[in-house]
């Protein structure tokens, strides 16, 4: 006797061990993102392609809407930028 896939698994996208996706379509990368589906793909991490379908790993847009490496420049460029905005008349 073949053992039978468990309807809950059927359909399941792959994901960490917490059960959570690796990749989202372009519809829910954006959504997660808050942004619109146009923006993500002119703007947003080059997707990943599985098969003929695009799908955007959860970690690249995570970094993607957290700044990536733009967030961690070193600080004397962070002073140096706060020391140019001090003499700006804001």
């Amino acid at each position: 006797m073949m053992n039978a896939i468990p309807r809950s698994d059927v359909g399941r996208r792959g994901g960490d061990a917490a059960g959570a996706p690796l990749c989202l379509s372009a519809k829910e990368a954006a959504a997660l993102c808050s942004v619109p589906v146009a923006t993500l793909k002119t703007h947003g991490p080059k997707p990943v392609k599985l098969g003929r379908h695009n799908r955007w790993r959860v970690a690249d847009l995570e970094a993607w809407v957290g700044g990536g490496k733009a967030a961690e420049q070193p600080a004397e460029d962070a002073d140096e930028a706060l020391h140019a905005l001090e003499g700006l008349d804001l």
